[in-house]
């Protein structure tokens, strides 16, 4: 299973009621996976949070401080929840994802 089939596979297993993508291919992700799913894209989103937060290219060059910048923000302030596909060159470890 390509890695685009298991993040589109967790999405409508999720099926979550809004997404906030935080970057172009995870809102093309997240529209093509749950049609009919509002989609916003970050940081466009409203005062309210979304359920979940999508990131695919969103952790791309960033070193392993903004990277848990990043997600920290976004986990207080756009989504409670947050999906990332990162590359095995991503600077946070697995570790760090937890």
């Amino acid at each position: 299973m390509t890695w685009r089939a298991h993040v589109e596979a967790r999405l409508r297993e999720i099926r979550p009621e809004r997404v906030c993508a935080l970057d172009d291919a995870a809102k093309l992700l997240a529209t093509a996976a749950l049609p009919g799913t509002p989609v916003q894209r970050h940081p466009d989103v409203p005062g309210r949070p979304c359920a979940l937060a999508l990131g695919v290219d969103a952790l791309d060059g960033l070193d392993g401080d903004a990277a848990r910048h990043l997600i920290s923000r976004v986990r207080l302030y756009v989504a409670p929840r947050i999906l990332f596909a990162v590359p095995a060159d991503c600077a946070l470890d697995a570790d760090a994802f937890r």
